[in-house]
């Protein structure tokens, strides 16, 4: 959002482009929530999944950068990745158009789901309340997600 208050068109999530992982390039996930990029963390359902990153070269030919791997094995039910945002990074925000997008790239015909919440208390994550989500059927591929919201906070 624009605002001359310093925030404008500010990326609120820290290390979005998954360049530093000083946990180590590989992270076993399994049904607890792990630390993997820095500032990012997974948690897996059914069987256990690993986390590492990757140049986009490999997904997707013509960009550069680095990618956010999940790979699954048999028995995986699903994997949650998120950044949990301070309070303090989210001040003037109440109110305000903000734009979730991102690239999402599907080795299987499974679906992908995403969601955006905020703590319900500040800074404390284990109660959240969901302001936008989404599911894409989808076969494998890349796909750009993006989704405006006006009802941030």
């Amino acid at each position: 959002y624009g605002g001359g208050n310093g925030f404008s068109l500010r990326n609120k999530l820290i290390n979005g482009d998954f360049n530093i992982w000083h946990r180590g390039s590989s992270v076993a996930i399994g049904g607890s929530e792990v630390y993997t990029a820095d500032r990012w963390g997974a948690i897996a359902s059914g069987a256990n999944v690993t986390a590492h990153y990757t140049s986009y070269p490999e997904y997707a030919a013509g960009m550069s950068g680095t990618a956010y791997v999940i790979d699954g094995a048999a028995g995986n039910t699903g994997a949650e990745v998120f950044q949990r945002i301070e309070s303090f990074n989210t001040r003037g925000l109440a109110g305000k158009t903000m734009t979730l997008s991102g690239l999402l790239y599907k080795t299987d015909t499974g679906t992908a789901t995403w969601e955006a919440s905020y703590a319900n208390t500040a800074d404390v994550f284990s109660a959240r309340t969901v302001i936008a989500s989404g599911t894409l059927n989808a076969t494998a591929g890349m796909y750009v997600v993006r989704y405006p919201s006006s009802s941030c906070l």
